[in-house]
């Protein structure tokens, strides 16, 4: 075994990490800044379904991106193959992409609609 080379893995291992998420973070960014279009469409859903499709894409999205790192790590017991590295970015990227929709979901519903619809009304009244 040259000398250095045990040391060199494991370096390489997390420059990729650290530029995984940076790519995360960048696309997630991406997707926050153009996103006018489509938190405009996510208010025409019923209060109700966002808040199931919100709690669903938080949950389910952290829940898939770990279920996929586990089981990736689990059959690679000599490191993470390139292969996997890409596997696991997309599985990011798609984690990302499902914050972004659970979180204008969620601020959908803070925002007051100023014309809101009679359900919308009826829920909001206590009885």
């Amino acid at each position: 075994m040259p000398l250095g080379s045990a040391s060199t893995r494991p370096q390489r291992s997390k420059s990729v990490q650290f530029a995984i998420f940076g790519l995360w973070l960048a696309y997630g960014i991406l997707l926050w800044r153009n996103s006018r279009a489509l938190f405009a469409k996510l208010r025409q859903i019923p209060r109700n379904r966002r808040v199931l499709a919100g709690s669903g894409l938080l949950f389910g999205s952290a829940a898939l991106l770990l279920a996929v790192m586990i089981g990736l790590y689990q059959l690679s017991p000599n490191g993470i193959s390139p292969l996997a590295w890409i596997i696991i970015s997309v599985a990011g990227a798609g984690f990302i992409h499902c914050q972004v929709l659970a979180a204008g979901l969620f601020m959908s519903m803070a925002v007051t609609d100023p014309n809101p619809e009679p359900s919308e009304l009826e829920e909001d009244t206590p009885q």
